[in-house]
């Protein structure tokens, strides 16, 4: 169960689908140093509880769709019903009508209506989504048939905090499906505790999640900031032409579940989510690695960073996935992924289908090295 990033593992929190069982590792370990700030000791926090990044599991969702679930034996399936229930949903929760009628979209569905019109089996209904996936023009999509007897995948890391080299600290976040503000506040803790004389935040892995990765923002930014506005169809239009002040914000620290930013776009239609400062408060330098794989929640906590200066991109440009999407059942069985809500960036930028790029491009895989070597250089001599 341990992870085996490197030997100079501080702790990690394991998320699992496997319900929620929490476990303590702690060790013990002895290092000379002749810093004054000495570390003693390590410990590992191994923390199981349900979820995973939407890319896995189907994603978190922001809103639900008024969508009813269909009734009927998945055994006896009938793929006309199905596309035809997949072109009203697509109609009906789309975040926007033009995507909705998009010519990639309109192909998308009358290559499904004529297999089905044919007799396709399920497989094959599931290719032709999949064969348009990186054509609509809108991320986050799919459609899955009944899934009987599939086993749950195993723990992934959430968050693990090492140091890789003497005074150098990595923070490895997988998703922001289930990470929690206090254990970002202890990797912070560890990180300012010890005079870091610099930080790396690996988001390479990172397929997205929650609001949640506005707590990494709050204890790097020194003001309060905006991480942009999601949106629904009905609002499209005054977001668009600058009339965002016109919704409510709400700070991520101030946010109660997912579900509360549900009743917002229920109510309101919009909302704006900010980061307040949090402490412990890093001052010091910091980098962002990124890849193609970087995708969704992760993309507008990136976008900030780099707006902001506060910090260097160093990797691959990110993988232009912002949308806000929900699961919904499309009868048979059947269930379909497709975003609901639209986003912008705090200076009014669309980040679905564009993504973020670094300030310093290399290959994700040399990335880590990209940056100890920048934070060595940076550092002063004595």
């Amino acid at each position: 169960m341990k992870p085996n990033y490197n030997n100079q593992l501080l702790y990690s929190h394991y998320s699992s689908v496997q319900g929620r069982l929490p476990m303590i590792i702690a060790a013990r370990k002895s290092r000379t140093r002749n810093r004054a700030h000495q570390l003693a000791w390590v410990f590992a926090i191994v923390l199981l509880v349900s979820g995973h990044a939407w890319a896995q599991s189907g994603g978190e969702s922001l809103a639900t769709s008024g969508t009813a679930p269909e009734t009927g034996n998945a055994l006896e399936f009938d793929p006309n019903r199905l596309v035809a229930r997949i072109d009203a949903t697509l109609k009906e929760m789309l975040y926007s009508d033009a995507a909705y009628q998009h010519p990639r979209t309109q192909m998308m569905l009358l290559e499904l209506r004529q297999a089905a019109g044919q007799g396709a089996d399920a497989e094959q209904l599931v290719e032709i989504a999949r064969s348009h996936q990186d054509r609509l023009p809108f991320s986050h999509f799919w459609i899955r048939p009944p899934r009987e007897g599939e086993a749950s995948p195993g723990p992934e890391p959430v968050i693990a905090l090492s140091e890789p080299e003497d005074g150098l600290f990595m923070l490895r976040i997988d998703s922001f499906n289930d990470l929690q503000a206090d254990w970002v506040a202890e990797s912070f803790q560890t990180i300012v505790d010890n005079d870091a004389r610099g930080l790396i935040i690996d988001l390479r892995n990172n397929r997205g999640g929650t609001y949640s990765s506005g707590f990494i923002a709050a204890h790097l930014f020194d003001q309060t900031s905006s991480s942009g506005t999601l949106f629904a169809r009905p609002v499209r239009q005054p977001i668009l032409a600058g009339g965002v002040d016109a919704f409510p914000s709400v700070a991520v620290q101030d946010i109660e579940s997912v579900d509360h930013l549900g009743r917002l776009i229920r109510e309101h239609g919009a909302f704006t989510l900010t980061v307040r400062p949090s402490e412990p408060h890093y001052a010091g330098p910091a980098i962002v690695l990124t890849s193609h794989a970087t995708a969704s929640a992760s993309e507008p906590l990136v976008y900030s960073l780099q707006r902001s200066g506060r910090v260097m991109l160093i990797g691959e440009p990110t993988a232009g996935e912002m949308l806000s999407a929900d699961t919904v059942d499309i009868g048979q069985g059947w269930r379909m992924f497709a975003p609901v809500l639209d986003y912008i960036t705090g200076d009014g930028q669309r980040l679905d289908l564009r993504g973020v790029a670094p300030d310093v491009p290399v290959p994700a895989g040399q990335a880590l090295e990209a940056a100890m070597q920048s934070l060595n250089q940076d550092e002063p001599t004595e």
